[in-house]
């Protein structure tokens, strides 16, 4: 018995799986203030509805928005920061850019994670090379210390100049704190994000600091918790880089889990994506705060090793995706210009949208839905939660009189809006790169997902959009999709006439042997982890890099000719152009270990068509401007080959599939909606 969970904004989600009967289980209960809560819920309901005890599972895997939400609303924790003299205001000047509008001269930064009276500059000089210019002065890395201690900092980052080609000073502080203060939480950027680029690294390694109090509270009281349930099996967290770690592992190095959910989805969406015939994906998780975008091109997912947390830059490798703020609970409301909006903020689960009636006072996106007859007030959630129409229509009703439009009318607007805004979103991903849309299918999950895809195809021109089986709890799914997985890399920035490949061969085998200690250190053996290479390189004089696979083994001078040869092809790929003339130049070697994990398997039904027993009736419902009688059908009575003509609506306990009047759908033998858009 495996067990994952998804947690978010609005919904818990539980998927269990019987690996011995080869079956699925999923469960969604609402997210609490204290996720904690939540996660229990939800495991207790599925093992109670199943009838399983706790300790039959055997692997517990787990993926949160904490870290973000931690970012987002400014948890309290003092944190500070050590680095060289004459460099602490370096979160302050960033990069000489406008981020978000080049043209705002009035926009203001974001303020640092650390006040400018945590942030200490101490003696203490390395060159590029690794060569130490000036010792660290410890006289006065202690009274720093001393002068943490007193104002009650429980967190600090250490970020010295060049110490990812040489941290024996920033080793040698975090030594000092702790002699000091034994307490005290240190990140060191050499450990958090040994790679240069000051500024990226220096936050990075802030934000590790900031959230790892109570990430590490977080993970300590869940295990204590699950342990009291008497689930006491492995515990595994996902990270950004689409492979599962341990909790503990996770505690030293807590900002690698920033984008857990997401990147779970964008795994299980490749899944389902592929079990119904497509390579080209386009993955859209839209939940109940945010929509989550990736792309997966010949099956392989994109990653990025800079990317953003409420517009804090992280330097860690991760899969690639687009967050726009509009989810089934985003707020629909009239700016100063009288212009519709939705989102990006979100009535989340408490209150949440006002036909909860938990005390939700503005209308959201799952209003509007109820109001259009998209959603049946009595079968939400599988009729775990009866919602309240009038209450919907009563808040649209405020949004409508400062409009002076309907209640229908800003319905129907605000459902517009959140299309554009999503299409939005994947045009920033894939058409900015040249990549056409007719060419990919959508994946679309999440509770909200289903209800919006059809629509956001139509406006990009997708072919078809595959909605799977369980679709609200999908993230869920992804985690036992993942394997176990640890990164690391070196920083050397030299041009390849520096770099011998015996050089080469010793920094790889450096790489592993770190990564060979770390799994032994879990009870993993040598014998069971996979050691894969890549390599950044850039031409001499270019500002980014690009990621490039390399072979396993002892590497000869005729593999580093070959490698040469991928970076010239991948350069052309991404620019359009590549030169053969050029010096080109080492940045950062990786070393990923990974620890493969048996995958759940979907069974390829071959059952008859049998649409009569699916089909429950029918409902007015309001597209855009004209009302249409739509034909309703029960998700779990579909069988392969059932095929759905639009208008229509399938429901199901985690989500509502919306197909618009054009649309032709039909079940595969993986079980998935495949809405044909042509």
């Amino acid at each position: 018995m495996r067990v994952g969970i998804d947690t978010g904004g609005t919904h818990t989600d539980v998927v269990l799986f019987d690996e011995k009967n080869d079956k699925f289980f999923v469960d969604k209960v609402s997210t609490t203030s204290d996720l904690i809560t939540g996660v229990l819920n939800g495991i207790k309901s599925i093992l109670q509805s199943v009838g399983v005890e706790p300790t039959n599972l055997e692997d517990f895997s787990y993926s949160t928005t904490a870290v973000t939400n931690m970012i987002v609303q400014r948890e309290k924790v003092k944190v500070g920061l050590i680095t060289t003299k004459g460099f602490r205001d370096i979160l302050e000047i960033g990069r000489a850019y406008r981020d978000w509008n080049i043209y705002d001269i009035q926009m203001d930064r974001k303020e640092p994670l650390v006040p400018r009276q945590f942030r200490k500059g101490v003696t203490e000089r390395v060159d590029f090379r690794g060569k130490v210019i000036e010792k660290l002065n410890e006289d006065e890395a202690r009274e720093i210390v001393r002068q943490f201690i007193k104002k009650g900092i429980e967190s600090i980052a250490v970020v010295f100049l060049h110490s990812y080609r040489n941290p024996t000073h920033e080793r040698r502080m975090k030594e000092i704190i702790q002699e000091e203060d034994p307490n005290i939480l240190v990140s060191l950027s050499s450990e958090v994000s040994p790679e240069f680029r000051e500024y990226e690294r220096t936050s990075t390694t802030v934000l590790n600091a900031f959230v790892q109090p109570q990430m590490i509270r977080h993970l300590n009281s869940l295990r204590e918790k699950l342990r009291g349930i008497n689930i006491n099996c492995p515990n595994y967290i996902m990270q950004s880089t689409g492979g599962l770690t341990s909790f503990n592992r996770a505690q030293k190095k807590p900002i690698t889990v920033g984008s857990s959910g997401p990147v779970a989805g964008v795994l299980a969406g490749r899944y389902f994506g592929n079990l119904a015939g497509f390579s080209n994906i386009i993955t859209f998780d839209m939940g109940g705060t945010s929509t989550d975008i990736s792309i997966i091109k010949d099956n392989k997912l994109s990653f990025t090793i800079e990317s953003e947390l409420d517009r804090f830059p992280m330097q860690i490798p991760s899969v690639e995706f687009n967050t726009v703020g509009a989810g089934g609970g985003s707020i629909i409301w009239i700016d100063k210009g009288g212009a519709l909006r939705v989102g990006p903020k979100s009535a989340g689960a408490d209150p949440g949208p006002a036909c909860y009636d938990q005390g939700g006072r503005y209308p959201t996106l799952t209003d509007a839905n109820l109001v259009q007859g998209v959603l049946d007030p009595a079968m939400f959630l599988g009729g775990k939660r009866v919602l309240n129409k009038k209450k919907a229509e009563d808040a649209i009703r405020e949004v409508a009189n400062r409009a002076n439009m309907s209640v229908n009318e800003v319905a129907s607007g605000a459902i517009q809006v959140a299309v554009s805004t999503m299409a939005d979103g994947i045009k920033f991903l894939s058409v900015r790169k040249g990549l056409d849309l007719r060419e990919f299918a959508l994946v679309a999950f999440g509770g909200a997902g289903p209800m919006f895809a059809s629509m956001v195809a139509e406006e990009l021109g997708f072919p078809a959009v595959v909605i799977p089986p369980n679709p609200g709890v999908t993230s869920a799914f992804g985690l036992l999709l993942a394997d176990i997985s640890h990164e690391y890399v070196i920083t050397r920035v030299v041009t390849e006439d520096m770099l011998p490949v015996n050089d080469v061969n010793d920094i790889f085998g450096h790489l592993e042997e770190q990564a060979v200690k770390e799994f032994e250190q879990e009870g993993i053996g040598k014998d069971r982890v996979i050691m894969l290479r890549t390599v950044d390189l850039r031409y001499f004089g270019q500002s980014h890099e690009l990621n490039i696979p390399v072979k396993s083994g002892k590497l000869s001078d005729s593999d580093l000719v070959s490698l040469r040869a991928e970076f010239y092809k991948k350069h052309q790929e991404v620019y359009g152009h590549y030169f053969d003339n050029k010096p080109v130049q080492y940045v950062k070697f990786r070393v990923t270990g990974v620890v493969k994990k048996d995958k759940p398997q979907i069974r390829r039904s071959t059952s008859f068509p049998n649409i009569k027993n699916a089909k429950i009736g029918s409902r007015e419902v309001r597209f855009q401007n004209e009302i249409l009688k739509t034909s309703i059908f029960v998700r779990d009575k579909l069988r392969p080959g059932d095929i759905v003509k639009g208008p229509a609506i399938i429901e199901q306990m985690d989500s509502t599939t919306l197909l618009l009047p054009e649309d032709h759908a039909e079940i595969d033998p993986a079980g998935n909606i495949i809405i044909s858009k042509r």
